[in-house]
């Protein structure tokens, strides 16, 4: 697996530009929030343009901060 580490600016055009709305971003798997000053790891939340919303699908919505 390779990783690569991207500016949170370069991540959010790459993401709009393929079609993605950006619903949260997390700086830790707790859900806790990003600060760039703690640490590089962006943990996003996505979704795809034209999909439908989480919660008409049943899926809990994504906190939003």
């Amino acid at each position: 697996m390779e990783f690569e580490f991207k500016e949170r600016d370069h991540f959010e055009c790459m993401a709009r530009d393929a079609g993605f709305h950006i619903l949260d971003l997390y700086g830790n798997y707790d859900r806790s929030a990003f600060d760039a000053g703690r640490g590089p790891v962006m943990i996003w939340v996505l979704q795809k343009a034209d999909a439908r919303h989480p919660a008409a699908a049943g899926a809990p919505p994504a906190p939003h901060r």
